[in-house]
């Protein structure tokens, strides 16, 4: 869940919504709780998606998203498997994550809407440190960008139909990020 963004708009959205939300980060979880502490129907976990998913019943979440992790899993083939089990038959899946390591796409995307000057804060120039660190972290093998084509295929061996693909952050046709809406097929 990172620090809670998400959650945040979602439950603006639809008050009611029961929401489970996971991260590795316990300062990530500090700062989401901060923001979520008066919002009922928010629980936030502490853990690896791949230890926690295995504690969720068969069948019991109906919307998942999950937003740049695949990269660094351990065990991708484990959670697309996991995921399919905890969705409901007739549940949605929104991925999103890194095909490659880069800043730049993202660079060009805020300077197409903002000059230079107003880019230049201290959380922008945070989340220019932070990608760059991911991408320096991939380029020695500690986190696995994977293309797009690969991403959909493991998607679909593990019973999911990829409703669609598009490109995004960064920009539609620079975007180092894969956005992937998924519904679980049918078991043979």
């Amino acid at each position: 869940c990172g620090t809670g963004n998400l959650i945040v708009t979602a439950t603006d959205r639809h008050p009611t919504l029961d929401v489970i939300g996971i991260d590795s980060s316990p300062s990530m979880l500090e700062v989401a709780r901060s923001k979520l502490s008066a919002r009922p129907g928010v629980q936030l976990v502490h853990g690896d998606i791949l230890d926690v998913l295995p504690l969720l019943s068969d069948a019991s979440i109906v919307r998942i998203v999950s937003v740049n992790v695949l990269y660094a899993l351990s065990d991708r083939d484990l959670y697309w498997s996991e995921l399919r089990r905890v969705i409901t038959p007739d549940g949605t899946a929104v991925i999103t994550n890194p095909t490659r390591g880069s800043s730049l796409p993202i660079i060009r995307e805020h300077l197409r809407h903002a000059p230079l000057r107003r880019l230049v804060t201290p959380k922008l120039i945070g989340v220019f440190a932070v990608d760059t660190l991911i991408s320096v972290l991939g380029f020695g093998s500690k986190f696995e960008f994977v293309a797009e084509a690969e991403l959909v295929a493991e998607a679909e061996r593990h019973g999911w139909k990829v409703d669609e693909t598009i490109r995004c952050y960064g920009g539609p046709t620079d975007g180092i990020n894969v956005l992937m809406v998924l519904h679980r097929r049918p078991q043979a």
